[in-house]
């Protein structure tokens, strides 16, 4: 039974979108294939024209308006009953789509999401540093979730369409918003992302030990006759501060950091 919508934003991607679409075609779930041209100036748009099927669905942005917006038009016009969004640079497989709707189909999950590290199969060998790099966002991701994700930049992306549709998403360029992800929603993998002030608060767990103090960024403010406005009172180490970390990991994650 043909379920699946997916989603393709695309910019200037000729050299693959020929290959991406026949492989998507070809998968027996997909009912539907809505792919957002965002303004690309090479020969996408009409490579896009020239292919026909009657599952696929043509958008043109007459200006460059972000993946996140794309996205949200691929969302707004999605009529099967789960939604998945695909890159079409090739670097995601599309063979990959039943494994990704069997927790949706089987009732554990109302959004599933990939992962590039949880495999036990083979698997493209990725660059060590970013490998490092994605370990350490996802570890703070998942401090702030509290969600045991092991991917947070993953691309793949699937939901029960129903469901994405009631979120009212602000991104419109290469993001996704994780706060978003409405509490009744289950997840059988997910992603986040962190602000510069929550990843600064993060690492304040490794630089203390282990315990969550959280950082601030003005001490005290005077006004002209010298009278204290403000004053921060930050927890201390020892002063009820939470305690989230165990202490070795974190002295293991602050010399990593120190030491780069």
């Amino acid at each position: 039974m043909k379920t699946l919508t997916v989603i393709i934003p695309c910019f200037n991607e000729e050299n693959t979108i020929v290959e991406l679409l026949t492989r998507v075609l070809n998968q027996p779930d997909v009912s539907e294939v809505i792919v957002i041209n965002d303004a690309s100036t090479d020969k996408s748009p009409e490579i896009l024209m020239n292919i026909k099927d009657s599952r696929l669905i043509c958008i043109q942005n007459s200006i460059n308006l972000g993946k996140g917006a794309s996205v949200k038009k691929g969302f707004q016009l999605a009529s099967s009953e789960y939604l998945l969004i695909q890159d079409a640079d090739l670097e995601y497989s599309p063979e990959e789509y039943p494994r990704l709707l069997k927790p949706l189909r089987d009732g554990y999950a109302d959004a599933v999401f990939g992962s590039r590290f949880l495999t036990y199969e083979s698997r493209r060998a990725l660059y060590f540093w970013h490998r490092v790099g994605n370990k350490f966002l996802t570890l703070l991701s998942n401090m702030f979730t509290n969600i045991d994700l092991t991917d947070m930049e993953t691309c793949y992306k699937m939901f029960k369409t129903e469901m994405i549709q009631k979120i009212s998403l602000c991104e419109n360029r290469f993001g996704f918003e994780p706060e978003k992800h409405p509490p009744y929603l289950t997840m059988a993998l997910g992603a986040g992302s962190v602000t510069p002030l929550q990843m600064a608060s993060a690492y304040s767990v490794f630089a203390n030990g282990g315990y969550r103090v959280d950082p601030f960024l003005i001490n005290k403010m005077v006004d002209s006759k010298g009278e204290v406005l403000f004053e921060a009172k930050p927890v201390r180490v020892g002063d009820g501060a939470t305690r989230v970390l165990d202490a070795r990991t974190a002295f293991v994650m602050d010399s990593l950091l120190r030491s780069h």
